[in-house]
């Protein structure tokens, strides 16, 4: 069989497929009822807004709000009064200055080695 025989016993098979594709496709389209589906989605929209306004309530409820600015003011005053931000920096400094004698003795050995 020549090439071209194949060629076109191919486009042919393949127009089929595509054509029975199309078909079902269509056909499954025809099944699905866009109307139900936008109800559903609205019905998603109205439960996700329903559960954000009963977290705000509860929220508002317990003062959730004025809870959080307070133990935010708590850890401020606790970071404060440790000097924990300065104990930070030194810890930094340390190792910073560590690493660095680290890597200059490492330096050394190096150099005597090669």
């Amino acid at each position: 069989m020549s090439r071209t025989k194949l060629r076109i016993l191919f486009l042919e098979f393949e127009y089929e497929v595509l054509c029975r594709l199309q078909a079902e496709s269509e056909a499954v389209m025809g099944l699905i009822n866009k109307e139900k589906v936008l109800r559903g989605v609205g019905k998603a929209v109205d439960a996700a807004n329903n559960a954000a306004d009963k977290v705000h309530d509860y929220a508002k409820e317990k003062e959730l709000d004025k809870k959080a600015e307070e133990a935010v003011h708590k850890t401020g005053n606790f970071i404060r009064e440790n000097e924990i931000d300065k104990k930070v920096i030194n810890a930094g400094k340390t190792l910073e200055n560590g690493v660095i004698s680290v890597g200059e003795k490492l330096e050394e050995t190096f150099n005597k080695l090669f």
